[in-house]
């Protein structure tokens, strides 16, 4: 068993918590908040666009609270790091925890500005400890499944794909989410995550031409076209959109022989589309994707085993591919 501490207790860090008490190789040893609410299981106020319930009181018996990240990285007892702090703490704490000799999960982004990229892996390479960044949708069976059938060529190139995910302007006039500086807005915090897809699925684009709409700083729309040379053409599109629509995502992918389209706004469900054929569902695994994560995260730290599927080297090529696209569209006006 290892001890956790949790680092930033929002909505993602609910997320997580649940997570690491469903894996029983983990014990959650310690939380870190400034709020002094959350520190005694407070957790009323906590909302996600995936999960917008609401948490009653939670019982935090036998969990250290730490109202400073640092103290938390000198008790010698945590082995896990877990941080899921607003985007501009990303690389303060997460090089912090990895020179504590902490194993480290951060959430997305990696970082806020191009430069720490080099200072986050140059700590995770120094700290013969493992570093992996939240990027959950390397772990969502849909697109797990939907990387498979590209990599196996079964049913021919890709030509085409196109992905969408579009959510409610977070609310609160303090909320660092609503500070384009702070947050990337969603370019940033939510498209970054189609950003990984498509690198994950086709590699790095040989050109990225984006547009978009920043309002009061805050990049809220991104449409971005990425070309590969010898690749599919692919079309990525995300808004924060202020008429609180409820969250969504979608893709569709055209192969030579078949196309695979999965929307959660109309079941949900991942489709095979073949010409004279009846429609497939594929089997996706479904098992929720943070667990799944966190108990590769886990059973990576306990076996000694680096983690392959989501590289810190590749969660910077996301950072950067979003950072291109907020230049481009502050660039347009």
């Amino acid at each position: 068993m290892v001890n956790v501490g949790i680092i930033g207790i929002g909505g993602i860090g609910r997320v997580h918590f649940n997570c690491y008490k469903n894996n029983p190789a983990a014990r959650i040893a310690a939380i870190c908040d400034i709020d002094e609410r959350k520190r005694i299981g407070d957790w009323s106020a906590i909302s996600l666009n995936i999960d917008p319930s609401k948490t009653p009181l939670v019982d935090l018996s036998g969990i250290m609270p730490y109202e400073k990240y640092t103290d938390l990285l000198a008790n010698p007892e945590i082995e896990i790091v877990d941080i899921c702090l607003p985007t501009p703490l990303h690389a303060e704490v997460t090089i912090a925890a990895l020179r504590a000799g902490k194993h480290v999960l951060c959430e997305k982004p990696m970082v806020r500005y191009e430069e720490q990229i080099a200072q986050v892996i140059d700590a995770h390479h120094k700290s013969g400890r493992n570093l992996l960044i939240g990027h959950c949708l390397r772990y969502w069976g849909e697109y797990e499944r939907t990387a498979q059938i590209i990599a196996s060529g079964e049913y021919g190139r890709p030509l085409y794909a196109k992905l969408v995910r579009t959510s409610a302007t977070p609310r609160g006039a303090g909320s660092w989410f609503r500070d384009g500086e702070a947050s990337g807005g969603t370019v940033l915090d939510m498209h970054i995550h189609d950003i990984d897809a498509v690198l994950w699925w086709f590699g790095k684009p040989d050109q990225i031409n984006a547009t978009g709409r920043i309002i009061d700083g805050l990049p809220v729309l991104v449409d971005a076209s990425w070309t590969y040379k010898d690749g599919p053409g692919v079309h990525i599109h995300s808004i924060w959109d202020k008429n609180q629509p409820p969250f969504r995502f979608a893709f569709h992918v055209i192969l030579e022989n078949a196309t695979i389209d999965l929307d959660s706004a109309v079941g949900g469900k991942l489709m095979l589309y073949q010409a004279d054929k009846e429609p497939v569902t594929l089997e996706c695994d479904p098992t929720l994707a943070y667990q799944r994560e966190i108990d590769d995260f886990i059973d990576a730290a306990i076996s000694k085993r680096p983690i392959t599927r989501v590289t810190p080297e590749a969660s910077g090529d996301a950072v950067k591919a979003a950072l291109e696209e907020i230049r481009q569209i502050k660039a347009k006006g």
